[in-house]
C-alpha cells in the first residue's frame, strides 16, 4: 500500500470516550464477593480502549457480547478494537452486527470505509466514506481520507478538490497539502506539484519528526525537470527523515549519478536494494553504476540479478513506495 493511503488511515483512526477505573481480574470469586458482570466488562474494555489499549480490550469485549449478543455498542466497540489492530475484515463484520441494531454513526462509517480501503476497496471506500461526510461536512480528515481514495483510483482533479476541503477545514495540514502535490505530479503539471510540495514543506519545522513525503515528492520532481543540484538537498533530508524508503534512496542516487557523484550513488543504490532486494530495476541500475565505476565484476553480478528477477516476473519498474 502507498505511503499516502497509508498516512491518511493512520491519521483518521478514531479513540473511544468512556469510563475508567482499574483493571478487573478474571478470578473465581470469593464467598460473598460478586463476580463481574458483564457491564463490568464493557466498562473495562471500554476504558482500555480510551488508553489505546486495543488488544487487551478486545477479549472483554468479546466476553460482553457473549452475554449481550444483542448490544449495538458492543459490537460498535469491538469493531473500533479490531479496526485500530489493522483487522480490517473482523472489525467491518463486526459494523455490520452493529447496523442490524441501529444506525451507524459517521464515525464508525468513516471506520468502516477506512476498512474496505485497507482491504483495497477503494470504490466501496469510497462511497462509504461520502456517506460520513454527508452526516458530518466538517470532518477534515475525512475529506482528506476520501481524496488519498480518489487519488488511489486515479481521480486526480477530483482528489485535488476534496483535499482543498479538507484545507479549508484544518489549514496547514501538511499530508492534504502532500495530497496535492501528488496529484499535480500525476497529472504531469510539474510546476503546479512543486509549488503544492513546498508549500507543504514550509508548514513543518525542519530537522527531526519533519514529514518526509513533501521533501521527497519535492526531490522527485525537480529531477523529472532536471534539476539534479536542485533535488539533491530535499532528497538528503527525506532519507534522514524516513530512512527505510527504498525509493527516496534510489531518488537520491540519481541525483548523485547525474551529477557526476558515482560513489555516493553507489551506496544510496546499495541501501535501495537492502530495503527492496526484489524489484529487479534497482539492480540494473547499479549494475550500471558499478559500470561506470569500472567495477566490472560487481557489475556483472547485478545485472545478473537483474536478469534473473526479470526471468521470474518481477516487475523491472515496480514502484517501491
Amino acid at each position: 500500500m502507498k505511503p499516502w493511503v497509508t498516512l491518511a488511515l493512520s491519521f483518521l483512526a478514531l479513540a473511544v470516550v468512556t469510563g475508567g477505573g482499574a483493571p478487573l481480574e478474571d478470578k473465581p470469586h470469593r464467598s460473598g464477593q460478586a463476580a463481574n458482570t458483564p457491564e463490568q466488562f464493557l466498562q473495562r474494555a471500554q476504558s482500555l480502549a480510551a488508553g489505546n489499549r486495543w488488544a487487551e480490550a478486545e477479549p472483554l469485549a468479546r466476553r460482553y457480547l457473549e452475554a449481550k449478543p444483542e448490544s449495538a455498542d458492543g459490537h460498535a466497540l469491538l469493531a473500533l478494537v479490531l479496526f485500530k489492530q489493522q483487522k480490517p475484515r473482523e472489525s467491518m463484520a463486526e459494523y455490520v452486527e452493529t447496523a442490524k441494531l441501529r444506525d451507524l454513526t459517521a464515525s464508525e462509517l468513516k471506520n468502516f470505509a477506512l476498512s474496505c480501503a485497507l482491504l483495497r476497496m477503494f470504490a466501496d471506500a469510497e462511497k462509504w466514506l461520502t456517506r460520513s461526510l454527508e452526516m458530518n461536512p466538517d470532518d477534515a480528515k475525512g475529506w482528506e481520507a476520501r481524496g488519498h481514495l480518489k487519488f488511489e483510483q486515479q481521480h486526480y482533479a477530483d482528489g485535488i478538490r476534496d483535499f482543498e476541503q479538507s484545507l479549508r477545514l484544518a489549514p496547514k495540514t501538511v499530508s492534504a497539502q502532500t495530497g496535492i502535490g501528488l496529484s499535480y505530479e500525476l497529472l504531469s503539471h510539474l510546476d503546479e506539484a512543486v509549488a503544492a510540495y513546498k508549500t507543504a514543506i514550509s508548514w513543518q519545522p525542519a530537522g527531526p519528526g519533519e514529514d518526509p513525503a513533501p521533501l521527497h515528492g519535492l526531490g522527485r520532481v525537480l529531477l523529472k525537470q532536471n534539476k539534479p543540484a536542485e533535488a539533491l538537498s530535499y532528497l538528503r533530508r527525506a532519507v534522514v527523515a524516513g530512512p527505510d524508503n527504498a525509493q527516496a534512496h534510489e531518488e537520491l542516487a540519481k541525483a548523485y549519478s547525474s551529477l557526476g557523484q558515482i560513489e555516493p550513488a553507489q551506496r544510496e543504490m546499495e541501501r535501495a536494494i537492502e530495503l527492496a532486494p526484489k524489484v529487479a530495476r534497482l539492480h540494473f541500475a547499479l549494475g550500471q553504476l558499478y559500470r561506470k565505476a569500472g567495477m566490472i565484476e560487481k557489475a556483472k553480478v547485478e545485472l545478473d540479478k537483474y536478469e534473473a528477477l526479470v526471468g521470474t516476473h518481477s516487475t523491472p519498474t515496480a514502484d517501491v513506495r
